[in-house]
């Protein structure tokens, strides 16, 4: 899907080569939304103004970088799709979506990382350790030392963080709607 503003963008590319009627629809876009109107207040300041054919030259590559920016978007919208498709005919797709929190997109990052093999991990603590949610104890003699680990599957532990930061338990509960206004 285009973003809006880049629709904006591909209207208005050059100062001079924009004509009253292209300019009617980036009227009634910066009217409906407001963080349009310093893109607009960009476009026709008198100081941006250079030569007309350095002007052109300029809207031809403003035109070149959104045309591959539009590429950039579709590509992302096809591998979307296509990991959504891989993904939901995985046998633990259904188990896995049913996890509070986790879509079709996190959902795949985690069968991707942990796997579909059951027998990889001996129990629950490896898993937990492999996606570094388990603190690392260090002792030697007197000391103890409890630390974040540092050794970790990275990407894992992204999706994890994310999953948890997306989870209905944890953002929607009374307690969690409280806990802002506490802090301020």
């Amino acid at each position: 899907m285009r973003p809006p503003l880049l629709s904006v963008h591909a209207i208005v590319f050059s100062p001079t080569r924009t004509s009253p009627a292209q300019r009617t629809p980036t009227r009634r876009l910066a009217d409906r939304r407001l963080f349009f109107a310093e893109t607009f207040r960009t476009f026709r300041r008198d100081c941006l103004h250079q030569l007309p054919m350095v002007e052109q030259a300029m809207g031809k590559q403003a035109q070149a970088l959104l045309q591959q920016l539009d590429a950039t978007c579709r590509s992302v919208d096809d591998l979307t799709a296509a990991t959504e498709e891989a993904f939901l005919s995985h046998s633990d797709s259904e188990i896995i979506i049913s996890f509070p929190g986790l879509s079709v997109m996190s959902g795949a990052r985690v069968l991707a990382e942990v796997g579909d093999d059951r027998e990889r991990f001996a129990n629950p603590r490896a898993l937990k350790a492999y996606a570094g949610a388990a603190p690392a104890t260090r002792a030697s003699g007197r000391s103890h030392v409890v630390v974040a680990r540092a050794v970790k599957n990275q990407r894992l532990a992204s999706a994890g963080y994310m999953w948890a930061f997306r989870s209905p338990t944890l953002t929607r509960t009374p307690r969690a709607l409280r806990r802002p206004t506490r802090q301020r």
